[in-house]
């Protein structure tokens, strides 16, 4: 199970320490954050959080 969610987070907050890793071809940037930073990174989000794909099974 999992989802495919799309959020805006200013750019010096979502590099810091986590690179962005291309996933499925060019148009998918992932980051994958630590679990530490999690409560920091959340609470930079800036607008609605949109969920694009859902995935069961």
């Amino acid at each position: 199970m999992g989802a495919h969610n799309r959020i805006s987070v200013p750019p010096v907050r979502r590099s810091r320490r986590s690179p962005g890793r291309w996933a499925g071809g060019k148009d998918v940037l992932e980051y994958w954050i630590p679990a530490e930073d999690l409560d920091e990174f959340d609470a930079h989000i800036v607008g609605p959080i949109v969920c694009e794909a859902e995935y069961t099974g």
